[in-house]
């Protein structure tokens, strides 16, 4: 099992997790094929929208990979990207840079980002997970409680990902909820 960091807006992000799909360095298929079945997915977010300039510089997602491999899903006449299908955990919230660059991996990994697509260690991988599945100390709901620390098949967060939908067994592309990537 591995561990992946994949640099996509927040607004194609949201896409993905509500389709049940990622889509990585402009839906080119060689990045998606690095990763197998049973790999883990986190999202990097460094802008709000593709075309935008309101920054977000947090980890908006991670989910783990349902397929074999990539397979191509036409969004238009000119464009097929490439797609994975993903199980995605239900997040409390973001994690912002300010609590990545606490790891003592950071370093070796801030400059990565800008790649797009790159493979990370299971504790940092874990470190941005935990924080990503706590609810905030000031939240208004009650606080959810973490399971116990114990790493499943080497993750911590294998029991915690959202039920897959039924077409996820079923490797045939779906159409995304939105028209267009």
């Amino acid at each position: 099992m591995k561990y992946w960091i994949g640099t996509v807006c927040q607004e194609h992000v949201l896409r993905g997790v509500a389709g049940g799909f990622c889509q990585v360095c402009h839906g080119k298929a060689a990045p998606l094929n690095r990763m197998q079945r049973g790999d883990w997915l986190l999202y990097y977010s460094p802008k709000i929208r593709l075309h935008g300039n309101e920054k977000l510089q947090a980890f908006t997602a991670f989910g783990q990979i349902l397929d074999d491999q990539a397979y191509p899903f036409q969004m238009s006449a000119d464009f097929i990207p490439f797609r994975r299908n993903v199980a995605y955990a239900e997040i409390a919230r973001d994690c912002p840079l300010s609590i990545a660059r606490q790891h003592r991996q950071w370093q070796r990994y801030a400059g990565m980002l800008r790649y797009g697509h790159f493979e990370i260690s299971a504790d940092f991988f874990n470190w941005i997970a935990r924080y990503m599945l706590r609810q905030p100390e000031n939240a208004s709901a009650r606080p959810t409680r973490l399971p116990s620390a114990k790493p499943v098949s080497g993750c911590l967060i294998t029991a915690l990902i959202t039920k897959p939908h039924p077409s996820h067994l079923n490797p045939t592309p779906r159409r995304p909820p939105c028209a267009a990537y």
